[in-house]
């Protein structure tokens, strides 16, 4: 009777070892995974930087459309002072 017992003996030691690699694997797995409190915050980061990136890229167009009005009337401004300087 003894062999009998040995036997499931070792083979329930053996598997709770598998089972412990096991679980360990999957407790390293899930240490790197971010939880569904990270990922919303991260979703929310991500957000705020979309909603920047918009209001920065309309502030570059409009500075675009100022320089660009800027530099049509110092040219129609230096249109009209080589105009006024050649009827001198």
């Amino acid at each position: 009777m003894s062999a009998a017992v040995a036997f499931p003996a070792a083979a329930i030691v053996r598997t709770q070892a598998q089972h412990g690699e096991a679980i360990r694997g999957i407790q390293e797995h899930l240490l790197g995974v971010p939880t569904q409190e990270e990922m919303t915050a991260l979703r929310f980061r991500a957000d705020i930087a979309e909603a920047e990136n918009v209001s920065l890229l309309a502030r570059i167009k409009n500075t675009e459309a100022i320089e660009k009005i800027t530099r049509n009337r110092e040219r129609q401004a230096r249109v009209k002072f080589e105009q006024q300087l050649a009827a001198v």
